[in-house]
């Protein structure tokens, strides 16, 4: 029995020893590591192309973009019609692009979000306490509030051409160094 355990064992012991020495040729300190999810870098480098492009080239209709690492594609928010789906395939050749339907493009929600964050010290003066303001892709300006449903009518009243979306706002931890 005593020897099953170290035939068992041995098998573990290997490669954790082969990892510890170099062979000849191995790649040098510095050089970048392989990624975690195969075709990771290549769905990265497409997101960040069309994230570039995307404002300039599709204002009316490009929302946003996401990355799917595990399945090595990218998602584009973008609002139905135009050229976008082909003009973004055709940008990005050999990467997958799943296409979701947005309400409304990035330009009109990030304008929405900068409007409420310029105003988050008049709130301020007006007692509410404004957390957090940020655009959800495509969709409305999130204003993150300690009282969401309290003040949800005159957030809304106050920016009668914008959609926002009043939720439950924390306070944010302190990051320290240590």
């Amino acid at each position: 029995m005593r020897h099953a355990k170290v035939l068992l064992v041995a098998p573990l012991l290997l490669p954790a020893a082969a990892c510890t020495t170099t062979a000849a040729g191995a790649e040098p300190v510095g050089q970048p590591t392989p990624s975690y999810w195969p075709g990771q870098e290549r769905a990265m480098a497409a997101a960040e192309k069309v994230s570039e492009s995307g404002p300039e080239r599709w204002p009316a209709t490009y929302a946003g973009v996401a990355t799917d690492l595990p399945g090595a594609a990218i998602t584009v928010h973008r609002v139905p019609g135009g050229d976008i789906d082909a003009d973004v395939r055709a940008l990005v050749p050999g990467v997958t692009v799943r296409f979701v339907d947005a309400a409304e493009p990035a330009a009109v929600v990030d304008r929405w979000a900068d409007a409420v964050r310029a105003d988050v010290s008049w709130w301020s003066g007006q007692g509410v306490t404004v957390r957090s303001v940020w655009p959800r892709t495509g969709d409305c300006a999130v204003v993150e509030t300690d009282e969401p449903a309290k003040h949800a009518a005159a957030i809304a009243a106050r920016y009668p051409d914008a959609r926002v979306c009043v939720e439950q706002g924390h306070d944010a931890p302190p990051l320290t160094a240590d």
